[in-house]
Order: C-alpha cells, then sequence, then structure tokens
C-alpha cells in the first residue's frame, strides 16, 4: 500500500469515525480544548504534583486571557493580532492531540499578555491609592 493509499485509507476511518458519533466528538474536542489551556491528566510523582503543575499551568492561561480582554477593551495596538493568534493556532489541536509541548510557541505571548495584565493591575491600585 503506497503513502498516498495509507494517508486515504486513514483519512476515511478519521471521517467515518466522526460522522458515527458526533456527540463524542464534539466531547473529546472539548476535552482537549480544557487539556490545552489547563494541562493534561499525566501521573507524576508524587501524585499532588500534578494537581500543582496544572494549576500553575491554568492560572497562566488566565492571566494571558484575561490581559488579551484587557488589552481589547483599550484598545492597545496589536490586541486584534494576538486575539486571532490565540483563535487560531490551538484550533487544530482540539481536533488531534494537545501535548504541552505544542502550546510553547505561544508561550512568549502569552507570558507577555500576564505581565500586561499584572502591571495594569498594579498602575489601577497605585492610582485609587493617589485618590484617597
Amino acid at each position: 500500500m503506497g503513502e498516498l493509499a495509507y494517508i486515504s485509507m486513514r483519512k476515511r476511518q478519521a471521517v467515518d469515525y466522526i460522522k458515527a458519533d458526533y456527540a463524542r466528538f464534539a466531547g473529546l474536542c472539548a476535552k482537549r480544548f480544557v487539556y490545552f489551556w489547563a494541562g493534561p491528566p499525566k501521573a507524576t510523582q508524587p501524585p499532588w504534583m500534578n494537581d500543582v503543575k496544572n494549576s500553575l499551568y491554568l492560572a497562566s492561561s488566565i492571566l494571558a486571557f484575561w490581559g488579551l480582554g484587557r488589552a481589547l477593551r483599550l484598545h492597545r495596538p496589536g490586541a486584534w493580532l494576538l486575539f486571532w493568534l490565540f483563535l487560531l493556532f490551538p484550533a487544530i489541536y482540539y481536533v488531534v492531540f494537545p501535548a504541552p509541548r505544542y502550546r510553547q510557541p505561544i508561550e512568549p505571548e502569552m507570558t507577555i499578555l500576564c505581565l500586561y495584565v499584572l502591571t495594569e493591575a498594579s498602575r489601577t491600585k497605585a492610582s485609587h491609592q493617589d485618590r484617597s
């Protein structure tokens, strides 16, 4: 069987699997979405370390989305580019397989947004203290 025939066969299998149960496929995609942004479940030693790792992973995602939302709301230059990056880049991983290393290409942008929201929070706090 050549490479093209193999790819065609696997494509048919994948499409048949999706068509057989759309709800299951949508559920799996939702799980992959959570795994991409909150970290996949993985056995670690000691066992409590997995919860800590995934909590930090999720916290970075929440801060990045919070920073993105704030940047969009305040009409910061380039905010819409980051929005489209966060929307489109991980979309394929919601369908296939969300390994933590696949998030690495957008980690610098996530770090920028995390720092942005933290500096905005400190700036807002300082301005409120000046008013008092």
